[in-house]
């Protein structure tokens, strides 16, 4: 996603430009950036596996790092940096010419696919190119499609709750729905949707259901979310209010009424079974609500076998990922 908005920092209060290596540095800043990291790790993958390959035994361990940082820090400062740069730029470039020329298909892609890059963690990358368009424009359309990304989460999240029989995964779900309503939708993720994979996919469906209804933001939201439709209003577009309410309301339907039809393949029973000894597990075997087969599961190594309430790790034993058995290795 585009990262990237040019600002003068290469001149600093007596108007010369900063230079390294003798080299004028790019007028850029990397806050809240994405791509200039991604390409670095690339590129240092690769450097790294030369330098395993062709340095002695006896320099990898200080070697490899010390002559990965000589030849990374300049050429991320020189090359990469701007680079991506540039190419974040375009990025922002081309959807802003999509979004104002094709709105629908911006929308289907905003509201379907948000989420995916929520899970990988770059969102954040988005955030300079939405502070330009209200700079520049006094308004942004991919917030306004953002929101209903995250609000469909929250409502496959709330359609667990009406769709399981489980207590724990109704709790679970809701609590995890509440946060997606404040723009928060890490815990109903990976707490809830992505883990039983239905929901997920129908919250994306949903979202993009935002592309029939023109909307945008004209002020910034920190965490998109359902308080923040607010942010529609307009007197100078006064229909992008209405439509970003018809919008929000079609997507919560939608998605509840489809994760109600396709169902969440959630894991109703845990069951252990042993030799009869503590110290090696034979198999663990799981019953699906949505089908009947049989999945049996070998440990990988002896140990004794405890519940998941009884791991030291409030997240997997309060069940968030699941109920399940832990294996204690000795």
């Amino acid at each position: 996603m585009p990262i990237g908005v040019r600002l003068p920092l290469g001149l600093p209060g007596g108007g010369e430009t900063i230079k390294f290596l003798f080299f004028s540095m790019a007028q850029t800043t990397y806050t809240s950036t994405v791509l200039p990291p991604l390409f670095l790790v690339l590129v240092l993958a690769y450097l790294e596996r030369f330098l395993g390959k062709h340095l002695p035994d006896v320099l990898k361990a200080i070697g490899t790092p010390f002559v990965s940082a000589i030849i990374m820090i300049p050429l991320t400062i020189l090359v990469i940096g701007p680079l991506s740069d540039a190419a974040a730029n375009g990025i922002a470039v081309a959807y802003n010419y999509l979004a104002h020329t094709v709105p629908v298909v911006a929308g289907a892609l905003v509201g379907g696919i948000w989420e995916v890059f929520v899970i990988f963690g770059v969102h954040w990358g988005v955030t300079p190119m939405n502070i330009a368009n209200f700079n520049a424009n006094g308004c942004d359309t991919f917030q306004a499609f953002q929101t209903c990304a995250v609000v469909a989460q929250a409502a496959a999240c709330f359609s667990v709750v009406l769709k399981t029989k489980q207590k724990e995964m109704k709790r679970v779900a809701f609590s995890s729905g509440l946060t997606g309503i404040f723009g928060i939708t890490e815990p109903t993720i990976y707490g809830i949707t992505l883990s039983l994979k239905k929901p997920f996919i129908c919250g994306c469906i949903g979202g993009a259901i935002i592309s029939l209804f023109h909307t945008m933001y004209y002020a910034y939201a920190g965490l998109p979310g359902l308080l923040t439709t607010v942010n529609a209003i307009s007197d100078q577009n006064p229909m992008s209010f209405p439509g970003m309410m018809i919008g929000t309301i079609a997507t919560i339907v939608i998605t509840i009424e489809l994760v109600l039809i396709m169902g969440c393949d959630e894991k109703t029973t845990v069951s252990v079974s042993d030799n009869g000894s503590n110290t090696d597990l034979e198999s663990v075997k799981t019953a699906s609500a949505d089908q009947e087969e049989e999945i049996v599961v070998y440990a990988p190594l002896n140990g004794e076998i405890k519940l998941i309430s009884e791991v030291n790790d409030p997240t997997f034993a309060e069940g968030y990922f699941g109920a399940g058995c832990s294996n204690h290795s000795f």
